[in-house]
């Protein structure tokens, strides 16, 4: 049986990648007949990471944008790893966005941008990383303010924040901004953080994924493409997940 994800005005069938035409039954309190999606991907660059580790991250990007449309989704990768407290954003050369929301609306061209991404090392300034992909990427796109437009941003990281005393706070701001928050912790993470990132309630695991490895990313994609999908449901128009 074919599965479908609500894609603003378009669906994806996941098992053959036909595009087709759908729009929400009835609008939404906004006046919202579909949804649109601005998603960033912030991925850990810290030196307990290696190259391989690395491009399985790049590669768990990949595979879920794979699965939207980049006309109607814009999709960002930025890396992080050091923040330096002297420096202005725009000279902060290890929180750095490689590809600004958006700007490929081709997967062919996305991918390539993607595979050209190198490894920075360093450390993990993970709060920092959400601020500036809030007030930089997120906010610099012209649909920040549409109230049809769904805003996301998925946190891969492989250990504790190097800045864990503002990460709840930085956290909560974009949660103020209406942004959905999604931590995939890989081998070291600290699981209080990635409830901290994604929901701020310790305890909860509502959009909080782990791995054992960076390997096994590839085993967290459906759920975590699922989940992001949702987000561009009304509530009745997606169907059961992929298994």
């Amino acid at each position: 049986m074919s599965k479908l994800f609500s894609l603003s005005a378009i669906d994806i069938d996941l098992d053959n990648g036909t595009p087709r035409n759908t729009n929400f039954t009835q609008p939404d309190e906004n006046g919202c007949w579909s949804y649109k999606l601005d998603l960033m991907f912030l991925l850990d660059g810290s030196g307990s990471l290696n190259t391989l580790d690395f491009e399985n991250s790049i590669d768990f990007v990949k595979q879920i944008s794979a699965t939207f449309d980049l006309r109607q989704t814009k999709i960002g990768i930025m890396q992080f790893s050091h923040w330096f407290r002297n420096r202005v954003t725009s000279r902060q050369d290890y929180l750095k966005t490689e590809i600004r929301l958006g700007q490929y609306a081709s997967h062919i061209r996305f991918n390539l941008a993607a595979d050209k991404i190198r490894h920075h090392g360093y450390t993990t300034y993970t709060a920092r990383a959400i601020n500036q992909a809030l007030r930089v990427d997120l906010a610099g796109s012209e649909r920040f303010s549409d109230p049809c437009t769904k805003k996301a941003i998925v946190i891969v990281t492989d250990g504790p924040a190097t800045d864990s005393t503002i990460l709840l706070a930085n956290a909560n701001a974009a949660r103020r901004q209406n942004v959905v928050l999604f931590a995939v912790g890989v081998r070291r993470h600290a699981i209080t953080q990635l409830q901290q990132i994604a929901s701020g309630n310790i305890g909860s695991n509502e959009r909080v994924y782990t791995a054992q490895d960076f390997i096994g990313l590839h085993e967290l994609v459906p759920v975590v493409r699922d989940d992001l999908h949702n987000l561009l449901s009304d509530g009745t128009t997606f169907l059961a997940s992929a298994p």
